[in-house]
């Protein structure tokens, strides 16, 4: 069986490979531009966008150890073949799933701008976003149940398109074309999203075998050590296939039983089996989610202010010449959460609102007659902005992000949690990037 033989490192390099399926999509966008007046344009946009998934959540495998090597050949030594022999599939693990689709998106927007003086310009927007199949990280339970191993099981995590979104709204921006050095940007989004996940889910697969699989060349029964150190699958004998045969059809029998009568489980039922391969079944444990799109992230509120500053390389006051200089100040209202007063209904609010503000400088210099140097200054997070976004109890009931005065932990450790707690905002703590370029 493949699961209890290639749930090492070590094995897993010999296992069978064949070709995944091959994946294409075809986005069409339409984008039109045209002038109402001699100062104002309106435009219209529409597009189908696939977004295909990293190559790390279709092929990733997740192995891992806490114990050396292991000598499976005794002759006192770790040989090549034995290199990482410990290193197993571990619990909860990670593993890629090479049947996820591309994530579908298809957008729509329609906007006006007004060029009401000199490089001046207002712009209104209205957009819509429609999200089919995004990637949603959930875990699986695996159960093995053949006759020579019994019963186990593997706890699984993965990435499934299983989510759905949408999103509409406004934006107002005002913005300057570059003139006189300068240029800037301000908008300000008005948001109305809402994303949920659903469809058929299979939260536990039963995978077993039955005695046309036990008699295929697929099914082995243990591993064999080879002198080099080497695992390699142990091939039954015939009088072994037919008796583990006989208890696997038993095993299997007793699986169908279950999904014929459609015996509850939880909050689902048993399914019929699916055929992963001749002799080889999954019985399921599966539920239907209906999303309704009334939870999930819903961020009401953005603004966003851009200013860019760059001087020419003659620019009469020396030091500024060849100087750049940006700013992006980005603000967003916090998630919704579910709010239960004292005393009346339970109540929608928002979380805190969250803000960021980066900053770029940079300054070229003439070597020689061709040659130009640029050093640069980055700063993300300027401020060092730790915008907790979290609506915990301490923030309900206190108003407060750390835990309140006489806290004992607090009092004896400090802010435990001072590294992880302000990674719901925009910002992450504070990154400076200094270095130079050189063209030529």
């Amino acid at each position: 069986m493949l699961w209890n033989h290639y749930n090492s490192l070590t094995r897993w390099r010999n296992v069978p490979t064949v070709d995944s399926p091959r994946q294409t999509a075809v986005s069409p966008r339409l984008g039109i531009s045209h002038p109402v007046t001699e100062k104002s344009t309106i435009r219209f946009f529409t597009g189908r966008f696939f977004q295909f998934t990293g190559l790390q959540h279709l092929y990733n495998r997740e192995f891992r150890s806490t114990t050396p090597d292991k000598d499976l050949n005794n002759n006192g030594q770790i040989d090549q073949a034995e290199r990482f022999n410990s290193l197993i599939y571990p619990l909860a693990g990670e593993f890629g799933n090479i049947n996820m689709k591309p994530e579908r998106t298809t957008n729509f927007e329609v906007g006006v701008d007004w060029n009401f003086t000199r490089e001046y310009v207002l712009g209104v927007t209205a957009f819509y976003k429609d999200q089919e199949g995004v990637l949603s990280s959930g875990g699986s339970d695996f159960f093995l149940h053949d006759p020579v191993k019994g019963f186990n099981s593997s706890y699984s995590h993965g990435f499934f398109n299983r989510r759905f979104a949408t999103s509409r709204g406004l934006e107002l921006s005002f913005r300057k074309a570059f003139s006189h050095m300068t240029a800037f940007n301000v908008s300000y989004n008005l948001n109305w999203s809402k994303s949920n996940r659903g469809g058929l889910a299979s939260w536990e697969w039963f995978v077993v075998p039955t005695n046309a699989y036990v008699q295929s060349n697929k099914f082995f029964a243990g591993v064999d050590i080879q002198a080099d150190g080497q695992e390699t699958p142990r091939v039954p004998t015939q009088a072994e296939r037919d008796a583990l045969g006989a208890a696997a059809d038993a095993i299997a029998v007793s699986y169908q039983a279950k999904a014929d009568s459609r015996e509850p489980k939880a909050v689902a039922f048993w399914e019929q089996p699916v055929k992963l391969d001749t002799g080889l079944y999954s019985f399921n444990i599966a539920n239907y989610n209906i999303p309704d799109l009334e939870s999930g992230v819903d961020r009401r509120n953005f603004a966003s202010v851009q200013f860019l500053f760059s001087a020419p390389p003659d620019f009469h006051v020396k030091p500024l010449a060849g100087f750049r200089a940006s700013l992006v100040w980005q603000m967003q209202s916090g998630t919704p959460w579910n709010y239960t007063p004292p005393t009346g209904p339970a109540q929608r609010r928002k979380g805190p609102v969250s803000t960021l503000t980066d900053i770029s400088l940079e300054r070229d210099f003439n070597l020689g007659s061709t040659a130009v140097g640029t050093g640069f200054l980055e700063v993300r997070n300027l401020f060092g902005q730790r915008d907790d976004t979290g609506t915990g109890f301490a923030w309900v009931q206190y108003g407060l992000q750390q835990p309140p005065p006489g806290d004992g932990k607090f009092t004896t450790y400090g802010d435990i949690k001072e590294l992880t707690r302000y990674n719901g905002g925009l910002g992450d703590p504070r990154n400076i990037v200094i270095g130079a370029r050189l063209k030529f």
